[in-house]
């Protein structure tokens, strides 16, 4: 018997936390918009991701393998994957 699409996620999470790669994450609610452009336009996403998740991996490629392996890939979704830039933990007066 399959899985539920829940129980695939939460396996998917736990096994991330085992291997102490999980940081933080969460899906998204149903309410969801956009603000574009000089005159703060608002307007609805028709397309965009379910939540989000922050891993804590040696490398890029790691990142991606994580992607490849999350459950919603078998299904025709996709994972976004993006580094995060280092940033000073103080903010620097000039």
């Amino acid at each position: 018997m399959r899985k539920s699409h829940m129980e695939e996620w939460q396996a998917f999470h736990q096994g991330l936390k085992d291997e102490r790669k999980f940081e933080f994450g969460w899906p998204y609610g149903e309410e969801r918009k956009k603000v574009q452009g000089p005159e703060n336009h608002v307007s609805s996403i028709m397309d965009g991701s379910g939540g989000f998740m922050v891993v804590n991996v040696e490398s890029f490629n790691v990142a991606l393998d994580v992607a490849r392996s999350a459950p919603h890939q078998h299904n025709g979704g996709y994972t976004e994957v993006y580094s995060l830039a280092e940033m000073s933990p103080e903010p620097q007066i000039v």
